[in-house]
């Protein structure tokens, strides 16, 4: 447990210099209730949280017809999922929108989803990924093959996975017992 709450506090210390200067992504819980107002739970968002562990809190919002689900991470936004309140797919012009209000002074750039596996390859042209990664270190987007929602990742999200993994690691090699 120690080694969770060193790791959480080198993470808060990323978080904040990371995302000091960011607009929505980095955005504190009061910031996040200023822009989209108070959060507006249904029964399933509970279930279907974004990112769970110590230090992080999941918020869902409805605003102007869709729904933003975050997740943060000591505090600040770490991931965010945008999908409209009506499940229809994220069109071209909404998914620019998105990019821009989250690029935050970096540039968006598509990645080829073309795999050298043939497997993956064909799973990915029936699936047809689309993933970008900014310049600032942020990775966006679309977790499933209809567009329905595009998610946003700061940098944080990947560091705190792997302190995570890490902790538990070490946490199940200390519970071995000396046969």
């Amino acid at each position: 447990m120690k080694n969770v709450l060193l790791i959480l506090a080198i993470l808060a210390t990323t978080v904040t210099a990371t995302l000091e200067a960011s607009a929505r992504m980095g955005e504190t819980i009061a910031q996040c209730d200023q822009r989209y107002g108070v959060q507006k739970q249904s029964p399933g968002d509970n279930l279907f949280t974004l990112l769970s562990g110590p230090g992080v809190t999941n918020r869902t919002y409805r605003y102007q017809g869709w729904i933003i689900r975050n997740a943060f991470i000591r505090g600040r936004t770490a991931i965010i999922r945008y999908s409209k309140a009506n499940s229809q797919k994220i069109e071209n012009d909404e998914m620019q929108a998105i990019l821009k209000a989250e690029s935050h002074g970096g540039t968006w750039t598509e990645k080829s989803q073309i795999s050298l596996n043939p497997v993956k390859h064909l799973q990915n042209a029936f699936t047809k990924p689309r993933l970008w990664t900014n310049s600032n270190g942020a990775t966006a987007y679309f977790d499933n093959p209809q567009y329905l929602s595009m998610t946003i990742e700061a940098p944080v999200v990947e560091q705190y996975k792997k302190a995570m993994a890490d902790a538990a690691e070490r946490q199940r090699k200390s519970s071995i017992p000396e046969f």
